[in-house]
């Protein structure tokens, strides 16, 4: 479908109205949620790590150690010994006690991830909560979504991916991964959002996403509902920005908006113009230096915010299915904070 806005409607957007008071500290209920949290780093370096190893999801088992540890089905003896020596390598070695003196031998973050599932079923009530393998794999591999033996949806998270302070920099100097934007974000305040987020973003998987405007309020939805079920979450941790990033978006606000508005993006599909302004980059290509990448979802957040607050009687789930971006924006009367 192909959306259609003059200057003119979008200038009379920005002039409609207040903005309101945001209501995204609203209580939800919690909605009892069953799912497990797996210490994969752990079974493989246990002593007894073959009876672990036996009586793990066969899904998550044969990904494990067919890509992120590439063994080639070896089982058995075989498979025990090669454990055996990978745990005492000398940098596997170092890295695993990195993680355990990070995350310990508890449920890692247990409290604050069922919270946030539980809010998730009460706002989704048909979405799958997924069982979580947390794992090590020599900087592999960060999170990523699986099915399990059972068809259901699993996260799998690599702890080696979220140590903070780490100097992930001089691992391999060129890699894009280990940019400093992103690894500021490898750490344990960011694990639940970005869990939370890759649900999200799964779920959401079929709205449509060519346009800069759908992708603006795809992000936006996103990030909206992270706000809502992770309680507490501070904004440089649902927006991965710095402090200073995140003052100057909610400084720049209307700023912002203009210039998107100037660069005539809003029904483009040509990725390559508007991707820094939607996926993780330094900076937003044409704002100042102190600006962050993705500032498109930035508002996108701030246009949801407000369609929800005008919007009462649509419920979250409606909201988040609407495909109708168009009409989003335009209920939203979204007006940039001054």
């Amino acid at each position: 479908m192909k959306y259609l806005i003059s200057t003119l409607t979008l200038t009379l957007l920005l002039i409609s109205c207040e903005g309101e008071i945001s209501n995204h500290q609203k209580s939800i209920e919690s909605t009892a949620t069953d799912f497990s949290m797996y210490r994969i780093d752990q079974m493989v370096c246990a002593d007894d790590r073959m009876d672990k190893i036996a009586s793990m999801d066969k899904s998550f088992k044969a990904l494990f150690f067919s890509d992120i540890l590439p063994l080639g089905g070896i089982e058995g003896e075989e498979l025990d010994n090669v454990l055996a020596g990978f745990c005492q390598d000398s940098l596997i070695n170092s890295i695993y006690h990195d993680v355990q003196d990070t995350y310990g031998k508890g449920d890692i973050l247990k409290e604050e991830i069922e919270g946030a599932f539980g809010r998730l079923k009460t706002i989704i009530p048909d979405i799958q909560i997924p069982d979580i393998y947390f794992f090590i794999s020599e900087f592999g591999y960060q999170l990523f979504l699986f099915s399990d033996e059972n068809g259901e949806n699993a996260i799998g998270v690599g702890l080696d991916m979220f140590l903070e302070g780490y100097p992930y920099k001089q691992i391999a100097p060129d890699l894009p991964s280990f940019s400093d934007y992103l690894t500021r974000t490898y750490n344990k305040d960011h694990i639940t959002s970005k869990i939370v987020k890759l649900i999200l973003e799964d779920y959401l998987y079929e709205l449509p996403k060519s346009t800069f405007l759908e992708q603006l309020i795809t992000h936006g939805k996103e990030l909206y509902i992270t706000d809502l079920v992770i309680h507490n979450i501070p904004d440089t941790v649902l927006h991965e920005y710095t402090p200073d990033q995140t003052k100057w978006c909610e400084e720049n606000e209307q700023e912002i908006w203009s210039y998107l508005l100037d660069q005539d993006l809003f029904y483009s599909s040509e990725l390559q113009k508007f991707n820094k302004y939607v996926n993780p980059s330094p900076t937003s290509p044409g704002m100042p230096a102190a600006s962050p990448g993705r500032t498109a979802n930035f508002i996108g957040s701030k246009i949801i915010e407000a369609y929800v607050n005008r919007n009462p009687n649509v419920s979250l789930k409606e909201l988040l299915l609407n495909s109708d971006v168009q009409t989003i924006l335009e209920q939203s009367r979204y007006k940039p904070k001054r």
